[in-house]
């Protein structure tokens, strides 16, 4: 796969994963997401919702609600959504059935 027009920026020897915990993510979020609509009827984000502005500007003329930056210099920003009832993570399965067997 590596040819002469194919250069990679870098190249990784180690990539390691990691989970956060419940109140990591709230410590880095910046939004708690409530809403199930994204967009109002006339196309706009929906506070709340995932193209909420404090998330990161949704359109090129936009500015961030979180940053103050425009599309092109703002990172992007966290948001989490609060569940009724837990989940699995199913990267962990292996590692739950290697433990509970």
């Amino acid at each position: 796969m590596n040819s002469s027009k194919h250069h990679p920026y870098m190249e990784f020897d180690q990539f390691m994963l990691r989970s956060y915990s419940a109140k990591e993510i709230e410590r880095l979020s910046v939004l708690r997401i409530y809403q199930c609509k994204t967009f109002d009827a006339l196309g706009f984000p929906i506070e709340g919702g995932l193209y909420d502005t404090a998330l990161g500007p949704f359109e090129n003329f936009e500015k961030c609600s979180t940053c103050g930056q425009g599309s092109h210099h703002c990172p992007g920003h966290l948001g989490h959504i609060c569940l009724e009832v837990p989940v699995f993570n199913p990267v962990y399965f292996p590692l739950m059935l290697n433990v509970w067997f």
